[in-house]
C-alpha cells in the first residue's frame, strides 16, 4: 500500500517553503506568505492531492467571478465565512519579480443560516452573493494575480482568518510577443473542494469554477509564477491568458510570436488544442516548459464555468469528437489525437513518481546530445552532459512526471521513432532513462525527453517535464541560458541561429554535427535504422503504443 501522501501546504512546510503559520486557516500575525521564490517539485505530496475536508466550512473562503478579466471588466469576490467573521479585507497583489499590491478594499462576506452541503455546490457552482466588486482599472498590466482575504468581525477588529483566491488578468490588446496561458483547467481538475475532484473517489465528472480552492494559499500559478518572477526579472515582457480564454477566444493568439506552457498542463479542451495547432500551423512557435500536457480531454459548459471530463469514454453523453467529446484520455481510440503530435513528447513514453521523494533515483537530469544546437549556445555543455540534476527536489529540474518521445538508441544517441504519435522529425537534445522508477501505485517507468520539432515555419520546443522551473532563479545557470535562447529567438521571429560549434565529450559517443539549427532530425547514423540499443540493458526504449494505463486512480496525479 503506498505511502499516505501529504497535501501540498504540509509538504512545503517540511521542505521549509512556508512559514509555520501557513499550514493553517488563522495566522498568528497580520503577514502574509509569500510564495518562495524558487519552483518546488511538491510530488505526489502537493499540487496533485489536496487535501479534503471533512465537512467544515472553512472560516473565510470564497471563489473569483471569472478565471480571467481585461481592462474595464466587472470582477466580484464572492466569500463565505463562519461568525464572527461578518466581514473581511482584499487586498489585490500582480505577481511579478516581486508582489505588488494594486488595489485594497473591504465587504461584507456571506454567513448562510442553515448548512450548506458544499457536494452539490462543487457542481452547480456556489452562487454565493458579491461582497465586493470592482472595475479592472487601466492601471493593471496582465498577468496573476491573487486577492489576499482576512477575516473581520466588524469594521474595526480584524480577526485574522486568510484565505487567497487567484486570477488572471488578460490583455486588452497585445501588449508583448510571448503569451503565457495559464493552466487553471488543471488546478479545476484537482481542486477536491466540496469533497471531490477527478482523483477522489467517487470522483465528479463535473466541478464548477464558481467554488474556492482547497489550497488556499497558491490557488492558482504554482509553477508559473517562478517563471514569471524569472522571466520578467530578465527583461522579457509577457502577455498572460488563462485556460478559458485559451478555450473561449479563438482569435487571442493572433499577432504573436510565441506561446508558453509552463508547469503542469494536463487538461486541455477540444477548442483549446484546435486554437495551440492553428497558432502553430500558422507559423507560430510554441515552448512547452512543463509536463504531462494535453494528457485527458476536457469540456467547458454552462457558460465556461464547469470543467467536465468522465475520464471513462462510455460514460460520456457526448461522443462525437467534433463536440468536444468524449471527454477520455487524447490518445484513447474514441478521439485519436494523442497529445504528443502538438507537443512533440507525451506521458505515454513518460514517467512519474508519486512516494517515497527522499529516494536517490529521484534526481535526475537530462543526457544532453547535439550540443552544437544553438538552444545550447552559452551554456558550455558537452555531449554526456548531465544538466539540471541537483541534490534538492525543488531545483531539479526532471520532476515527478515527465513527457517523452518514443526512441531507440543508436550508437548511444537518441532517436524517435514516432510509434507513439510524437513528430518523427522531432529532435532529441536531452533524455533520461527513468526505466528505474517505480511502477504501479506509487509510480511509472519510462523516459524524458526534452527537444524540438518544425512545422510549416514554426518550432515547437518541450521540456518534457513539469519542474522545469526548478532551474530557474539561481540553480543552474545552464537551464537559464536555454531557457534565455529559446525566448529570445522564438519571440523574435526571426530564424533560429547558426549553431556555435563546441567540443565534443570524450565520456559518450556523439552524434555528427547537425548542418542546420533546425528542428530536422538528428544525423543518422550509419546502423541500421532499427537496431537493439548499444546501451547495457539491452532494452528497448521504444514504448508499447498500446501500452494500456489505467484510467481511474491511476497515479496521484
Amino acid at each position: 500500500m503506498p505511502a499516505p501522501l501529504l497535501p501540498r501546504k504540509r509538504f512545503l512546510l517540511a521542505a521549509g517553503l512556508l512559514p509555520l503559520t501557513a499550514c493553517g486557516h488563522r495566522l498568528s500575525a497580520p503577514s502574509l506568505p509569500r510564495m518562495p521564490y524558487s519552483a518546488h517539485d511538491p510530488a505526489a505530496a502537493g499540487e496533485r492531492i489536496r487535501r479534503v475536508r471533512s465537512g467544515t466550512p472553512s472560516r473565510i473562503e470564497g471563489y473569483c467571478s471569472a478565471a480571467s478579466v481585461a481592462v474595464d471588466d466587472a470582477l466580484s469576490f464572492h466569500v463565505r465565512a463562519l461568525s464572527p467573521n461578518a466581514y473581511f479585507k482584499v487586498e489585490i497583489f500582480r505577481q511579478g519579480p516581486s508582489e505588488t499590491l494594486v488595489h485594497s478594499g473591504f465587504g461584507p462576506t456571506f454567513i448562510p443560516g442553515t448548512p450548506q452541503d458544499d457536494s452539490v455546490l462543487l457542481v452547480s457552482g456556489c452562487n454565493w452573493p458579491a461582497g465586493y466588486s470592482l472595475t479592472v482599472p487601466s492601471s493593471w498590466r496582465s498577468g496573476v494575480y491573487y486577492a489576499r482575504l482576512t477575516s473581520y468581525q466588524d469594521p474595526d477588529t480584524p480577526t485574522y482568518d486568510r484565505t487567497t483566491l487567484g486570477f488572471v488578468v488578460r490583455a486588452p490588446a497585445r501588449n508583448a510577443s510571448i503569451i503565457l496561458g495559464i493552466a487553471d483547467s488543471t488546478n479545476q481538475a484537482y481542486n477536491a473542494w466540496g469533497g471531490m475532484s477527478l482523483y477522489t473517489s467517487p470522483r465528479a465528472p463535473r466541478l464548477s469554477y464558481a467554488r474556492p480552492y482547497e489550497d488556499d494559499v497558491a490557488p492558482i500559478g504554482f509553477y508559473e509564477i517562478p517563471f514569471i518572477r524569472w522571466a520578467e526579472s530578465n527583461g522579457f515582457a509577457i502577455d498572460f491568458c488563462s485556460s478559458v480564454d485559451l478555450h473561449a477566444r479563438p482569435n487571442l493568439l493572433n499577432g504573436y510570436r510565441l506561446f508558453l506552457s509552463v508547469g503542469h498542463d494536463e487538461y486541455w479542451s477540444k477548442q483549446m488544442r484546435d486554437n495551440v495547432e492553428g497558432f502553430i500551423a500558422g507559423g507560430g512557435n510554441a515552448c512547452f516548459f512543463s509536463g504531462n500536457v494535453c494528457y485527458w480531454q476536457i469540456r467547458l459548459e454552462s457558460g465556461n464555468r464547469q470543467l467536465v471530463c468522465y475520464k471513462d469514454a462510455s460514460l460520456d453523453p457526448i461522443q462525437n469528437p467534433a463536440l468536444g467529446g468524449p471527454t477520455t484520455l487524447w490518445r484513447d481510440q474514441s478521439v485519436n489525437r494523442p497529445g504528443n503530435s502538438m507537443v512533440g513528447a507525451g506521458y505515454l513514453a513518460g514517467a512519474g513518481w508519486w512516494s517515497d521523494q527522499g529516494h536517490p533515483n529521484r534526481l535526475r537530469g537530462y543526457t544532453v546530445q547535439n550540443a552544437n544546437h544553438w538552444i545550447y549556445n552559452a551554456t558550455g555543455l558537452r555531449n554526456g552532459d548531465l544538466l539540471g540534476q541537483t541534490a534538492s527536489l525543488a531545483t531539479t529540474i526532471v520532476g515527478y512526471e515527465t513527457d517523452a518521445a518514443a526512441y531507440r538508441l543508436i550508437n548511444n544517441v537518441a532517436m524517435p521513432t514516432g510509434a507513439d504519435g510524437s513528430p518523427t522529425d522531432f529532435q532529441i537534445l536531452g533524455y533520461a532513462d527513468l526505466t528505474d522508477w517505480p511502477n504501479g501505485d506509487n509510480g511509472q517507468a519510462g523516459y524524458a525527453t526534452m527537444g524540438l520539432y518544425q512545422h510549416n515555419g514554426s518550432t515547437v520546443f518541450t521540456a518534457g517535464t513539469i519542474n522545469w522551473v526548478g532551474g530557474l532563479g539561481g540553480s543552474s545557470s545552464a537551464v537559464e541560458t536555454i531557457t534565455r535562447n529559446l525566448l529570445t529567438v522564438l519571440a523574435s521571429g526571426g530564424p533560429p541561429p547558426t549553431p556555435t560549434p563546441q567540443p565534443t565529450a570524450t565520456s559518450s559517443p556523439s552524434p555528427s554535427p547537425s548542418a542546420t539549427p533546425t528542428a530536422t532530425p538528428a544525423p543518422q547514423s550509419t546502423a541500421s535504422p532499427a537496431p537493439q540499443p548499444t546501451g547495457t540493458s539491452g532494452f528497448d526504449p521504444t514504448p508499447n503504443p498500446n501500452r494500456s494505463l489505467p484510467v481511474v486512480n491511476r497515479r496521484p496525479g
